[in-house]
């Protein structure tokens, strides 16, 4: 019929996607889905139904940001949107009975809404009702599709590869992420296409890092699947990439050989890029082909059926040792290129010994020559530390990543030392076909041998400098060292290398008797001592280099100084990713930690211990956080991009055996008896630096704990962190709780064990955020603010304002001078309280802030009385949060405006729209219009405020603005824009006037329709615009103008 009589298919995509605002039932999805299949059509049926999918989870974005929409709304978009969803998914389902010449128009609404994925939410407040992204309703489709219907198969891998190739790689993320998930979920099915994948993975050179990674670990899963499956025909024509290499067909290649044929060819590219991506694809190769290898030699424990144990293991390692000799030839290519690519080798390394420590030995051998480049053995200093550096052309480039190095081959010694079993010496060569010969043998030390030597005789080395102050000599030993910038590359080494030796006396701790004990502990003050010195050493050659190039900047800048500043960055970068732990080792640092603070309090009670042990405790404890928190944040970002599993388990378990002590130094931190007895101050007993200490230490501690309650709200488990907290609380915790008298919202606490743990965890926040204030410390008080808000965030909206109040209190009460800490304390304050209360306070503390920086009278109050957050040092940043938040309030406003014209439009397509409107309806947009109306008056008090206030600008241009007077429009107003606080005022203002016209003409009726005069709530909206804002801004862009001398 829509063939015959193209009107038919007009009426019927404008019908329904007049609807689609509303609710989207699986029959329209169907008739549009059937539509689309004309040429002529297709893209306006595709497009309606993209549309209602992302303007259903806008709807529900924003009715959850706006606070002052009422609750049946919030319901209703949360209605809609799972309508949406259930109708485009159940189109899917139905396609299958009879319903086939659909499948390509699902395929192309799979592919659209996952191109329209990128605006999809972040975490939105309250409580989560199982709402699909975008992204997450187009893979579903497509999953389904691929699932149910074969003849589809085909188009989705190749829509995959081309929109793989063609997107930007931000788009691209998607696409790969469906891939995956084909793979994981249908691996026998999606073996029919690797001749698919083939050509995509040709382009692997030409793809970006990111993509190229992610690629590879989607289709790396097939491997295993296709073992005996050939990429292509004995008599076809052989692939572009055999060709490049030399082969004359590839018809015996599967899989995986053809992979590595792939990244043989990448890794001779010259783009970095290339090359990093070439190495993790190895690597990932190597370790997929490991976990395989042992599944696959002992998938069930108990089974009679399976080859004895004895003869299992060999044949993996056999397997799995093969496979890195015959890559080997690559890795090694690695070590000659760039320290980029060398880092992420030796990142790679230790995945795959810690996958497989049968292979431990083969990457020692592969490794012991390439660390005789830095390395002499019977030498006084026994690294060669300038060999690890370059000059060229004026600018330091860095050759080798020592630390790096040094970092892998101790992990690779300690995992094999950890392993259950060991492999004797001559295991590895019977993957060749021959043995050593007993003449080569003899007298030949194993590279593990020679390795363990090696690092011996650096760490006598070590101490020896520690001892006896003469790391100087490294620093000269060479023609280049002269140089500040070479001398400061060493000190940002030897830091990563002394870390190197912590962490390696750290793992004996757990094993060591008491007077080893003794030592090992002695030894790692002593390095973790040395490591803060060396960070010192560091930062004061930059200073050094800042301060000599300071006068020559503007002349060389384009010749000298810019690759100087970069050399410089890609130390720091390297400096950035030190610190990286073995869970055991750090575990035993943190339990050491804690028992040293613990005995320096103890000290202090009865004698006063000596300077250099408290300067050692201190920087081991500084040590300690900065490696937790590094961990913490390695750990989010993995955990972040897998999916919830064995993997993300194991992750969380690791993290959840070191949050009990490091949960013991926050406690001791926050609640040390110097901090309540007066704080951070210097006085007889504690220099300024043992005071900074102090404070960078608490900072520390309350961002470990950020990120670890961020870490398990990803896992859902942020109730055994809470748990944990008030489990390893100070007895006298309600002693101090109610000394800072935060019981009085005792009534908020429920029933429920959970929501009771949470709330006892808020009153515990609140006391140290009180006491951070108390001592002026900023950084630390933000940190505490952003725990706040993100556990109230998801509480009940009557329990979210009591919070709200308790930070507005403070606002009153606390004299804050940071600026930072003033927005950060406003903003917890006003998006925890409920409407219209937050737009109150706002308000009030706008009329604070006019009395402070009044027209023609500056300097008259140096501080309000009301809100003492309200000061000469704050107003400024003030300004600019309510400011923002004004703006942000506009924006609701005008999704709600768009709203109320949708239901509007609904009611005017009856003949009277009182009358003939559903009562419910009527009522919902009764309640739209009064909390629309609401809200706007609000708005309007808050941008009165600005009015009266002397904001810092100038008018530049001039731009004509509507502005509303009772029911008519004006345009006769002028103002300019300039890039101050007075220019975001007056846009604000032009767009709060633009949002009244769109107001003033929604209230008119259209033609044939009965004209009903404007409510209640509209005559005083505009009033109070009309007396609070237009006249006084007028007079505000009269005295700004006669300023800056522009009539």
């Amino acid at each position: 019929a829509v063939k015959q009589d193209p009107a038919l298919a007009r009426e019927v995509v404008a019908a329904v996607k007049a609807n689609a605002a509303g609710v989207l039932n699986g029959f329209a999805v169907a008739v549009l889905l059937s539509v689309a299949r004309v040429r002529r059509f297709n893209d306006s049926a595709v497009g309606v139904l993209r549309d209602a999918a992302t303007t259903s989870r806008r709807d529900y974005r924003m009715s959850r940001r706006c606070k002052w929409l009422p609750d049946p709304l919030k319901e209703e978009s949360v209605e809609a949107a799972h309508c949406v969803e259930k109708a485009l998914l159940k189109a899917v389902a139905e396609s299958i009975g009879g319903r086939e010449h659909v499948v390509p128009s699902i395929v192309q609404v799979g592919f659209l809404l996952l191109e329209a994925s990128n605006g999809d939410p972040g975490d939105e407040d309250g409580p989560d009702e199982g709402v699909m992204s975008t992204e997450e309703i187009g893979v579903n489709m497509l999953k389904s599709l691929f699932e149910t219907h074969e003849m589809a198969r085909t188009e989705i891998i190749e829509q995959c590869k081309f929109r793989i190739l063609s997107a930007k790689p931000q788009q691209s993320a998607p696409v790969l992420r469906l891939l995956g998930c084909l793979v994981r979920s249908h691996p026998f099915p999606m073996l029919e296409y690797v001749a698919h994948l083939k050509e995509l993975l040709d382009y692997l050179p030409f793809m970006n890092d990111k993509i190229s990674t992610g690629l590879i670990n989607c289709i790396l899963p097939l491997t295993k699947f296709s073992r005996d499956l050939k990429v292509c025909d004995l008599n076809s024509i052989p692939c572009f990439c055999c060709c490049e290499l030399g082969y004359d067909d590839c018809g015996g290649i599967n899989f995986q050989d053809y992979i590595i044929l792939v990244v043989r060819k990448a890794m001779f590219k010259r783009a970095d890029a290339v090359r990093i991506a070439a190495t993790n694809a190895i690597v990932e190769l190597i370790v997929t082909e490991s976990e395989y290898r042992k599944n696959e030699a002992n998938p069930f424990q108990d089974s009679s059926s399976q080859p004895s144990s004895s003869q299992q293991p060999e044949i993996h390692r056999e397997v799995g040792v093969e496979l890195f000799q015959e890559l080997s030839g690559l890795l090694r290519r690695c070590l000659s290129q760039q320290a980029r690519v060398k880092t992420v080798l030796y990142e790679g390394l230790i995945r795959i010994v810690t996958s497989d420590p049968d292979v431990a030995d083969n990457v020692l051998d592969f490794l012991w020559p390439h660390f005789l480049n830095y390395y002499i053995e019977n030498a006084e200093c026994p690294l060669k530390m300038d060999s690890c550096f370059k000059v060229e052309n004026a600018k330091v480039c860095m050759v080798e990543p020592l630390d790096c190095l040094l970092s892998c081959v101790s992990c690779i010694l300690r995992a094999q030392q950890n392993s259950k079993c060991h492999r004797p010496r001559d295991a590895y060569w019977k993957c060749f076909g021959f043995a050593p010969s007993q003449d080569n043998e003899v007298g030949r030390s194993s590279s593990r041998d020679l390795f363990m030597k090696g690092l011996s005789n650096i760490q006598k080395y070590l101490r020896k400098c520690l001892t006896e102050d003469q790391r100087g000599q490294t620093q000269e030993a060479g023609s280049a060292s002269s140089s500040l910038e070479i001398v400061q590359c060493h000190n940002v080494f030897m830091p990563g290398i002394v870390e190197v030796f912590v962490d390696f006396a750290a793992s004996k701790l757990a094993e060591a008797a008491d007077e080893p004990k003794e030592k090992l502990e002695k030894e790692i003050l002593e390095l973790v001592d040395a490591h803060s010195g060396f960070e010192r050493k560091t930062s004061k050659s930059r200073e050094k280099v800042a301060r000599r190039r300071g006068d020559s900047r503007g002349a060389t800048d384009r010749q000298t100084n810019e690759p100087k500043e970069n050399s410089n960055a890609s130390l720091l970068k390297l400096h950035e990713k030190r610190g990286e732990f073995m869970n055991s080792s750090l575990y035993e640092l943190v339990v050491m930690c804690a028992r040293q603070c613990h005995a320096d309090k103890y000290d202090k009670g009865s004698q006063r211990p000596s300077q250099s042990k408290l300067n050692q405790s201190s920087s081991l404890l500084s040590f300690v956080l900065k490696a937790c928190l590094e961990m913490f944040r390695s750990l989010t970002a993995k955990s972040s991009g897998l999916a919830i599993g064995n993997l993300r388990r194991t992750l969380y378990e690791d993290v959840k055996n070191l949050a009990q002590p490091i949960v013991k130094l926050i406690w001791w931190l926050t609640l040390d008896s110097e901090q309540k007895n007066g704080g951070f101050k210097k006085n007889t007993t504690q220099g300024k630096r043992t005071v900074e200490n102090k404070k960078d230490q608490l900072y520390l501690a309350l961002t470990c704990f950020k990120e670890l309650f961020k870490l398990s709200v990803s896992e859902d488990r942020s109730s055994d962190i809470i748990d944990l907290l008030i489990s390893s609380a100070p007895s006298n915790i309600e002693d101090m709780m109610e000394a800072d008298q935060l019981h009085d919202n005792d009534t908020t606490v429920t029933e429920n064990p959970e929501k009771r743990g949470a709330h006892v965890f808020l009153n515990i926040l609140k006391m140290l955020y009180a006491r951070a204030l108390s001592q002026s410390l900023s950084r630390e008080s933000e940190a505490v603010s952003e725990l706040i808000f993100g556990i109230s965030r998801k509480l009940h909206p009557d329990q979210r304002h009591l919070v709200g109040h308790w930070a507005a209190g403070l606002c009153r009460k606390n004299t804050v001078q940071s600026p930072t800490t003033a927005q950060e304390m406003v903003k917890l304050a006003v998006h925890l309280m409920t409407t219209p209360d937050d737009m109150i306070l706002v308000h009030e503390m706008t009329t604070e802030l006019k009395k402070l920086i009044a027209s023609g009278d500056e300097e008259s109050v140096d501080s309000s009385e009301a809100f003492l957050i309200v000061n000469c040092k704050t107003k400024n940043s003030l300004v600019a949060v309510f400011l923002h938040m004004v703006d942000s309030s506009l924006i609701e406003l005008e999704w709600g405006l768009g709203k109320l014209k949708a239901m509007l439009t609904l009611g005017y397509g009856s003949s009277n729209v009182d009358e003939d409107q559903p009562a419910d309806e009527r009522t919902q947009r009764m309640f739209l219009e009064e909390a629309l109306y609401s809200r706007s008056t609000s708005v309007v008090h808050v941008l009165s405020s600005f009015t009266h206030m002397s904001l810092k600008g100038r008018l530049k241009k001039y731009h004509k603005t509507p502005i509303l007077l009772h029911s008519s429009i004006q345009s006769d107003f002028t103002f300019a824009y300039s890039d101050s606080q007075a220019e975001q005022f007056l846009k604000l203002t032009a767009k709060f006037y633009k949002l009244l016209a769109r107001i003033s003409k929604s209230q008119i009726a259209p033609k044939g329709y009965k004209q009903f005069i404007p409510g209640l709530k509209f005559q005083k909206m505009a009033e109070v615009t009309c007396r609070m804002l237009t006249a006084p801004l007028y007079n505000f862009v009269f005295t700004l103008q006669e300023v800056c001398g522009t009539l």
